[in-house]
Formats: C-alpha cells, structure tokens, sequence
C-alpha cells in the first residue's frame, strides 16, 4: 500500500500516546476524550508467504453496547497502486486514469464494528494491511 495513504491515516491518531503491551499497535487519544488505535500487518518482502493477522484489541473502561469506527487500508482499500496494476500500469495514464487513481487513493469510510461485552474488538489484517480504530469519547 502507498504510504502516503498510510501516512494520512496515522495522521488521524490523537495527541496524547497511550501504553499498550504489543508491538504492532500504536494508540493514542485525543483532548476530547475519543481513543484511536493503529494496528497493522507489516510483512518483510524477504516472506514468500504472508498470512492474515487475526487481532484482539481490549479496551480497559469501555461500557458493553459500543461500537468503534475502523478504517482498513490494504490490497483492495486505499490502494492507488494496485489501481494503477489494474489500469495495464500505462507509461502515459489519461486525465481519467490520473483521477482515478486519485479518488482511490481517499482514505477510505469507516465502517462500524461492535466491542463486544468485555471490550474487545476483534479484526483480521491481510498482509500488509494498516486499521484505525476510532472509538468515540463517552
């Protein structure tokens, strides 16, 4: 995935970092009250066969009932490069193509996943995948 998407993704982590126990999540919240939390699955190019990251994100404090807003960038979201493969990859791309590859580009929306009773949110990450997890404030 490009990283100028993932980029402007993290971008969106709140201002104050919090503590966490894994190496592949980064969360964060901001003076409003609302808690983010990037996780990912980062594979070297030296694996010839990435699997899927099956995570397990729990929330200390988080009342049963509530959902989080997560955004996926992977193979298939937010990827103007694998729009650009599947354009022929040409040497001179049309104005149409260009935008394109802009519109794929677009961080893409959020979708609503519930935490369940014991504030956890479970997620599976492709390889090579970045998720932000948006939980509002309270």
């Amino acid at each position: 995935m490009p990283g100028f998407t993932a980029f402007a993704l993290l971008h969106r982590l709140g201002t104050t970092r919090l503590p966490t126990t894994e190496n592949h999540v980064l969360a964060a919240h901001e003076h409003r009250g609302a808690m983010k939390i990037a996780v990912w699955n980062l594979i070297p190019p030296t694996i010839k066969q990435p699997i899927d990251r099956r995570v397990k994100v729990h929330l200390l404090g988080i009342k049963p009932g509530r959902t989080a807003r997560v955004i996926t960038l992977d193979d298939n979201h937010g990827n103007s490069l694998a729009a650009y493969r599947a354009m022929g990859s040409p040497r001179y791309p049309t104005s149409n193509q260009i935008f394109a590859r802009y519109s794929v580009a677009a961080i893409p929306r959020a979708q609503s996943i519930p935490i369940d009773r014991r504030g956890n949110i479970e997620l599976t990450l492709t390889p090579n995948a970045i998720m932000l997890i948006d939980i509002p404030a309270q």
